[in-house]
């Protein structure tokens, strides 16, 4: 019995060994098991986060996309609207810039004048005739003895108003019709020579223009018709022979008539008869000019013709030098003035224009980064 009492001993401490064993394996088993629910329930979580995270993150670009699709429309209309603007802008633009430099050229012109008299040494200036006849007059004179006859011109430095006629100064001028600015050659060679010269001096085509003329005595020619009319001829005292009978010949200041005023003019020298068909007394007087605008009538097929006068009257023959500087000031000052004006309207045109370039450059970078992220 005492044998068997030991050997129950040691099967009981066995087994109790066994049974703390079997409690150690349950427990780290169970404890494996519980790491193996965490770790599955970690896992679950995570992935729930990952997809919610995805969700986020595909709203965000689903809403970024409407907000850059919100954003085309607008951004369209303005490029469109910029460019219109643009293109509208641009003839007025140009024009601007024709208006500045259209009278940049009057003011250089007649800040030239201004200068040119200023400098004159006496007498009337020939720059009241033209802006080039200094220039032309001194050119011909250092050619002098390349002209095989005489070179007379500006025609109107050899003109000088009657004493005692200066009211009819205007309108004599007015008469002659322009041309005080030509000059007087007398041979097919002399002609060609002048043209050349008036290609040194850069004369436009309508300056320093040339008569070419038989050289020859004075013309004689009739008085005024009556008492109390006058004829251009008749107002002028025309220092050249040359330039008398040129003035004769191609501006007929022996049948041009002046009045003081038209019914004077009426009175004196038009001829009615009871058939209605009138004259001109006086025999050759063909025009009839008369004050204060310088309006003229004429008679053909026994009908009086009534012509107004487009421009301003205006006197450069025998003026005196200090009243046409006076003139040309005032004239200087005024374009002066209109430059001012044109350039600051210039300008503004200019930075609007511009505007709606840098406008449409910036919407079309703006409308391209939209349709790139779109794209994405």
């Amino acid at each position: 019995p005492m044998h068997l009492s030991k050997k129950r001993q040691q099967d009981l401490s066995h087994m109790k060994r066994e049974e703390n064993n079997a409690k150690k394996r349950l427990k780290d088993a169970t404890r494996h098991l519980q790491d193996a629910r965490n770790q599955v329930i970690a896992a679950a979580g995570s992935a729930k986060t990952e997809e919610a995270r995805r969700i986020a993150k595909i709203q965000k670009a689903e809403q970024t996309l409407a907000q850059a699709r919100d954003q085309v429309d607008p951004l369209q209309e303005s490029i469109s609207l910029s460019l219109q603007k643009y293109e509208q802008l641009e003839p007025h633009v140009d024009q601007a810039k024709h208006n500045v430099s259209q009278v940049q050229s009057q003011l250089y012109a007649v800040s030239k004048k201004v200068k040119d008299l200023k400098s004159s040494s006496g007498g009337n200036s020939l720059a009241v005739f033209g802006q080039k006849c200094a220039a032309m007059r001194a050119k011909v004179d250092s050619m002098r003895r390349k002209f095989r006859g005489p070179v007379v011109g500006p025609l109107g430095a050899y003109l000088k108003i009657v004493e005692g006629k200066e009211h009819l100064a205007k309108i004599a001028e007015s008469a002659i019709g322009g041309g005080l600015d030509r000059f007087i050659v007398t041979n097919d060679e002399d002609r060609a020579l002048f043209m050349k010269l008036r290609r040194d001096v850069n004369c436009s085509s309508r300056e320093c223009g040339v008569n070419q003329m038989h050289q020859g005595p004075r013309y004689k020619i009739p008085p005024p018709p009556l008492e109390g009319i006058e004829t251009v001829a008749s107002v002028l005292s025309i220092s050249d022979d040359l330039a008398f009978n040129c003035l004769v010949d191609m501006h007929r200041i022996d049948v041009k008539a002046l009045a003081t005023s038209k019914e004077e003019s009426e009175e004196k020298l038009l001829i009615q008869e009871s058939s209605g068909r009138e004259f001109i007394r006086g025999g050759k007087v063909k025009e009839v000019f008369f004050l204060p605008n310088g309006d003229y009538w004429q008679v053909k097929n026994g009908n009086r013709i009534m012509i107004s006068s487009e421009k301003k009257l205006r006197q450069s023959i025998g003026v005196d030098r200090t009243a046409a500087i006076e003139a040309a000031a005032e004239e200087e000052y005024a374009l002066n003035e209109e430059l001012t004006i044109n350039k600051k309207k210039e300008v503004e045109l200019l930075n609007e224009y511009k505007g709606y370039k840098i406008q449409w450059n910036k919407d079309q970078r703006t409308l391209r980064a939209i349709n790139q992220q779109i794209e994405k």
